[in-house]
């Protein structure tokens, strides 16, 4: 099992001219649920959402997904707060700051 970077896996997508050796792609991938947002945001970002779409759900659906953080018992314990959830939560609070000036 090898643990797939976010770069790797956007360089190989996006067709970037380094990439690993082709036989990486036949191994058991595994990368952190992270990796599906930054995919994501890279391919809407430089606007390839059409091109890249189906290549992405590709890439994604064949990697095992874990998440990096403990696991919580909803009954006793609030779920914690995703850091990409945290960072977005702030940049509408100082757009909000911002446009109240």
């Amino acid at each position: 099992m090898i643990y797939l970077d976010s770069s790797v896996a956007l360089a190989q997508l996006l067709g970037e001219g380094r990439s690993p050796p082709q036989a990486l792609w036949q191994e058991p991938l595994v990368s952190s649920r992270l990796i599906e947002y930054e995919i994501w945001n890279r391919v809407h970002a430089r606007g390839f959402g059409p091109a890249f779409g189906a290549s992405a759900r590709a890439l994604i659906g064949r990697l095992r997904l874990i998440t990096l953080t403990p696991p919580t018992d909803p009954a006793t314990e609030p779920p914690p707060r995703h850091p990409m959830v945290a960072l977005d939560e702030r940049m509408q609070e100082l757009e909000r700051d911002r446009e109240n000036r």
